[in-house]
């Protein structure tokens, strides 16, 4: 019986347990449709540079390097301020330029050999044009509208550029301080008075000695008007002037 039994034992086969599979794809299969997926997005990521502006373009360039730690140059935009777009001189064409040079060259008081030593004359460009500045003193008797024998030089300077440019009218302008001493005939009728005769003996002067068509210059008496300022001067300037500008051609916005 004992033999049996063995016999019986030793002829019956083990079964194996059967592996149970968890759920879904394999591993291996998951991993390689991850790696497709990316390499999809990065083929359509590339696509769309490829059809994409050259600014978002960098500007994507510099999120991708970010993400891989790269160090990406910023570039700082500094908007203009009011100071850097106002004109702070004014721009004045090469005719303008031209007049401007001569005139400081003949007008320079530094220079003892000339007439114009000891006169103080300011020469410099305003929004309106080329600005010829004399004390009202040196070219009129004190508080008076006659001219003075000295003056004649210095406005025949003015009145000989004058007739070389044609194209500029000329702007001549009288301003003198309420407290400036005025002769008799002027004290009732006031500074305004004074300065409007005083540009109407200049505009006559002009037009009858230095030739320069009536219709070319412009005649003022501005009365206790300041005097124009020089562009970047501290000190605002005082006293009573007599001031010729050579007006500018209007300039195109283009220029």
């Amino acid at each position: 019986m004992a033999e049996e039994n063995d016999e019986n034992e030793g002829g019956v086969e083990e079964v194996e347990e059967e592996e149970i599979c968890e759920e879904g794809a394999p591993g291996w299969v998951v991993t390689f449709g991850d790696m497709m997926s990316l390499l999809l997005t990065f083929f359509i990521l590339l696509l769309s540079f490829a059809t994409m502006d050259i600014l978002r373009y960098i500007e994507l360039a510099g999120t991708i390097k970010q993400g891989f730690g790269l160090p990406v140059k910023e570039r700082v935009v500094v908007v203009p301020k009011a100071e850097h777009i106002i004109r702070l001189k004014p721009k004045v064409d090469f005719n303008s330029r031209r007049v401007l040079e001569e005139l400081r060259r003949k007008l320079d008081p530094n220079s003892p050999t000339k007439r114009t030593a000891k006169v103080t004359i300011e020469v410099f460009q305003s929004y309106r044009g080329i600005v010829v500045l004399f004390p009202a003193d040196e070219i009129f008797v004190q508080g008076t509208a006659k001219l003075k024998a000295s003056a004649k030089p210095l406005l025949r300077i003015v009145g000989e550029r004058a007739r070389k440019e044609p194209s500029f009218d000329l702007s001549v302008e009288v301003k003198r301080p309420e407290d400036a001493p005025r002769a008799e005939k002027y004290r009732q009728s006031g500074v305004w008075a004074l300065t409007a005769d005083q540009a109407v003996t200049l505009n006559r002067y002009l037009r009858t000695e230095e030739k320069i068509e009536a219709g070319r210059i412009i005649a003022v008496g501005r009365g206790p008007a300041p005097p124009t300022q020089k562009p970047g001067t501290q000190i605002a300037k005082t006293g009573s002037t007599v001031e010729f500008t050579f007006l500018s051609k209007v300039l195109k916005p283009r220029d």
